[in-house]
């Protein structure tokens, strides 16, 4: 079976009109790591509508994505959150066992004023 070895969470914060999101890594037995972008499912269905709507004669990346891959729906707290398949990275020679994030890179210490 294609089973979930791993999973891996990022909080990205909001930015330039863009709501801040969960994304999710998860690596499997299949030797695939998948990335998903979870969002309450009203901004889902925004940003969704935002993407498409660059080139009616282009199909964005992320329509063609979901039209061929789940897209789970969670209830938590009274909200319902879409979980939207971003990427999938291929490639890796046996299951993965584990996936995670890199630190996000701390500001420098404020320099210290010498008396």
């Amino acid at each position: 079976q294609d089973w979930v070895r791993s999973v891996a969470l990022r909080h990205t914060a909001a930015s330039g009109g863009t709501p801040g999101r969960l994304l999710v890594a998860s690596g499997s037995q299949d030797r695939n790591i998948r990335m998903w972008a979870v969002l309450p499912e009203d901004r889902a269905a925004e940003l969704a509508a935002r993407s498409a709507s660059h080139d009616p004669e282009q199909p964005q990346l992320p329509s063609v994505i979901s039209r061929f891959a789940p897209r789970p729906r969670i209830q938590a707290g009274g909200i319902t959150f879409a979980a939207a398949l971003e990427s999938v990275l291929v490639g890796h020679e046996d299951w993965v066992h584990a996936v995670a994030w890199q630190p996000l890179p701390r500001p420098p210490p404020e320099a210290q004023s010498l008396p």
